[in-house]
């Protein structure tokens, strides 16, 4: 098993601390679930663990204390966040917000509820240093006409959906096609009234061409009667490297 397996991965321990342990490029166009219905929800009863979840993940993405109240209101009431009805679409989109060791694309919906998609920030490595791969962290070793990133992770959040994947290889080669060497392993939180399986790989391709180098990790999400399917993507082409998302 990988070093430390990324303490369950970043953003889970970042956002919600001890609590937590989050085919080919046409497929990857973003979706919603379809709205539950008010009252799907109202099943189960809101812990106060539940609602300290909720307010470490809102906060980690700046959402203002007033619409987080409203937006626990919401749950309470059965009533579904903005980001979960494919009616609704983002006030905002924010790109290269960086939260700890994450560079996120952050959309942000009326009521406050948030979507976002991040790639781990790699530091770079001096080949040379004693014991270079003892780096708990993404980064990355250059060599003549190379980038070989190493640990690296990718996570999507979707209102209070966590899905990525941590502990993958890739390799940026100029003039030769860019590779993925370690698929990953995936990870998952959904806090109530989510609920979400086990991520599993779906999709891998290991070398650019056709298409990019891709590892896409999926998981379905249930919310009251509805079910969907989320996923993330890291993808690797043309000496660069971009996450994708539902």
């Amino acid at each position: 098993m990988r070093k430390k397996m990324k303490l369950a991965s970043k953003i889970l321990t970042a956002t919600l601390g001890c609590t937590l342990a989050l085919s080919t490029l046409a497929m990857a166009a973003p979706s919603h679930a379809a709205a539950p219905t008010v009252g799907e929800q109202k099943s189960a009863k809101l812990s106060d663990t539940n609602v300290q979840e909720i307010k470490d993940l809102l906060s980690r993405f700046q959402v203002p204390a007033g619409q987080q109240k409203e937006l626990i209101k919401k749950v309470r009431h059965g009533t579904p966040w903005d980001v979960y009805d494919s009616n609704k679409v983002p006030v905002a989109v924010e790109h290269d917000q960086v939260i700890g060791d994450m560079n996120y694309t952050i959309k942000r919906y009326a009521d406050g509820s948030v979507a976002a998609q991040g790639v781990e920030r790699p530091v770079t490595v001096d080949p040379s240093a004693p014991n270079p791969m003892s780096i708990f962290n993404c980064s990355v070793t250059t060599g003549s006409g190379y980038a070989a990133y190493r640990n690296c992770q990718v996570d999507g959040v979707w209102g209070t959906v966590l899905l990525g994947a941590y502990g993958m290889d890739f390799t940026i080669i100029n003039g030769a096609l860019d590779t993925i060497s370690d698929r990953g392993a995936g990870f998952q939180k959904c806090i109530f009234p989510t609920g979400c399986s086990t991520p599993t790989r779906v999709f891998y391709q290991a070398q650019e061409g056709p298409g990019a180098a891709h590892s896409r990790w999926q998981s379905d999400v249930t919310h009251g009667f509805t079910t969907w399917n989320v996923w993330v993507q890291l993808n690797v082409a043309n000496n660069t490297y971009w996450q994708t998302n539902s």
